[in-house]
């Protein structure tokens, strides 16, 4: 597979992908599952967002998941067993890697916001918030 990030991409982007990329390659040994579950789905992301002009996997919109989704089964049928759960999986590592808390994200994880333990309810923990169906009309 090869990866051109001198395409002309947000550098933010092009540093996410960077990051997902590396922490895959590192730490899935499985050479089909990182090859299917991981490595199609995020070439796919990459074209989608040089396509589409995203710029951010962390502020991506619901809208442009179905659209990347769509993307991922038409390229190369169906790798992954599920694009959002991809979505989810690189939206957490990039969350929970960055050097500080993104508050812009459409979602958070709670393992890096130092909630106290005593805090968590044992019968049903909550791992992430998702902002992604919160649509705030414009002021006029």
């Amino acid at each position: 597979m090869y990866w051109d990030f001198s395409k002309a991409l947000d550098e933010k982007i092009k540093m996410q992908i960077e990051l997902l990329l590396n922490e895959i390659v590192k730490s899935i040994k499985n050479r089909e599952e990182r090859r299917n579950r991981y490595l199609l789905p995020l070439k796919c992301l990459f074209c989608y967002a040089e396509k589409s002009g995203l710029k951010d996997i962390m502020k991506m919109e619901k809208a442009q998941e179905q659209e990347y989704s769509l993307m991922l089964k038409r390229e190369y049928g169906n790798p992954c067993s599920s694009p959002k759960k991809f979505i989810l999986f690189c939206r957490k590592l990039l969350f929970l890697e960055s050097k500080n808390i993104n508050w812009e994200a459409n979602a958070w994880f709670t393992e890096r916001l130092n909630i106290s333990a005593e805090r968590y309810s044992r019968s049903d923990a909550v791992e992430s918030f998702s902002f992604l169906d919160i649509h705030l009309s414009k002021n006029f």
